[in-house]
């Protein structure tokens, strides 16, 4: 599933379709004159193909899907800074575009391990890790990059590299219960509004799908 991301998405230049219905239903009951009317309404619209090879008919706009990972604190657990105890769980980031199907192929990032490597158990700087997180997503090749907010160096932007594709993140979050409390990863949606932070939910894992608005539906004439 991997090599589906290295391909492009492609669209038709917007064409025009004529589409015939009725104005009216039939009533036979009139004779000739219940016979119904047939109008034709006209669309504009585009043939968009997928990364995937599936053909849509609609109009492509610009929005990508996003969201928001903000590195909340550094209270995540990185046995190469401090050995930590026996069955210590790693926190995680998962982070693709497109089919849940794919999960099996897509890589998990390990906090201390894939970034923030001298950093964790509550050391360290919350925006050099979101640095670090966003270096390692924009390096992997699963239809997905990511920019430092430019209001708040702790805010990784994560969008879909085309506005067909849904952006898939799967998170887990335990170790801060050993510290402080202040779990290391918050997510938010594209207007700041928070999609999961377990120490309010009290869940150490979340999966979340952000869906595509990429496709908007054809438009009459």
């Amino acid at each position: 599933m991997a090599d589906t991301y290295r391909k492009r998405i492609s669209t038709s230049q917007p064409f025009k379709m004529l589409v015939a219905h009725l104005e009216r239903a039939s009533d036979p009951s009139k004779g000739e004159a219940g016979n119904p009317v047939v109008i034709r309404q006209s669309f504009e619209t585009q043939v968009i193909t997928t990364p995937e090879g599936i053909g849509l008919i609609g109009n492509i706009s610009s929005n990508r899907p996003s969201l928001i990972i903000k590195v909340n604190s550094t209270e995540y657990g990185n046995t190469n800074v401090v050995a930590g105890p026996p069955f210590y769980d790693n926190d995680t980031i998962q982070v693709y575009a497109g089919g849940i199907e794919s999960l099996s192929s897509m890589r998990v990032l390990q906090a201390g391990y894939d970034f923030g490597k001298a950093q964790g158990n509550g050391q360290g700087n919350t925006a050099d890790v979101a640095a670090s997180l966003n270096e390692v997503i924009n390096a992997m090749s699963f239809g997905v990059s990511s920019v430092i907010d430019p209001n708040d160096a702790t805010q990784v932007i994560v969008s879909s590299d085309t506005p067909t594709d849904p952006i898939v993140l799967n998170t887990h979050s335990v170790s801060f219960n050993l510290f402080n409390g202040n779990p290391p990863f918050v997510i938010l949606d594209s207007d700041g509004n928070t999609l999961h932070d377990p120490a309010v939910s009290g869940k150490a894992n979340a999966r979340i799908l952000i869906r595509s608005t990429g496709v908007q539906p054809m438009t009459s004439n």
